[in-house]
């Protein structure tokens, strides 16, 4: 009897160790992204997901010179203070992103799978012509136990923009 009561609270003891125990909980986030583009012009808007600290940011000028300063240079200042800037790109390890053309006058909706809990998430908006095509930049993220990360991003048919974010548990 002893014997068999000892089985019991072994099986019992390693069930989670086994798989037995039920499903682990999902370790990612997803990030869902809107755009409207209520503006006469195209826009460019580059998704970067940052698991950890990004340290640099490349600036890259319509005379074709580049440019690597450490971020506080991207969050100190606004796009208008960037002279002849036409694209800013994040570095750092892990980055990976994504760039969404929008068309005039209409919007796009995208879904980022399987961020990293607390990841930071970039936007950076650009014109599609001219020498000073940064429009603006922002930064968001959830606490690592957020399930859904929502951004809604509107560009303004005279060309304001803005963003509302959104942090849902997962209950």
């Amino acid at each position: 009897m002893r014997l068999a009561t000892l089985a019991v609270v072994v099986c019992c003891l390693t069930a989670g160790c086994l798989g037995f125990g039920g499903q682990p909980a999902d370790t990612t986030q997803d990030v869902q992204l809107s755009v409207d583009n209520a503006a006469d012009e195209a826009y460019d808007v580059r998704v970067s997901v940052v698991p950890g600290d990004v340290t640099n940011v490349r600036f890259v000028y319509a005379n074709g010179t580049t440019r690597v300063r450490p971020t506080t240079d991207l969050t100190g200042v606004s796009p208008s203070q960037l002279t002849n800037v036409t694209d800013v790109v994040l570095a750092g390890a892990n980055v990976t992103s994504d760039e969404i053309r929008v068309p005039a006058n209409s919007g796009i909706g995208t879904t980022l799978s399987d961020v990293e809990p607390g990841a930071s998430v970039w936007l950076v908006v650009r014109a599609t012509t001219g020498e000073s095509r940064v429009r603006t930049w922002a930064q968001f993220s959830c606490r690592p136990e957020t399930a859904l990360v929502r951004a809604d991003l509107t560009i303004g048919g005279d060309g304001t923009i803005a963003l509302a974010t959104e942090c849902r548990s997962a209950a």
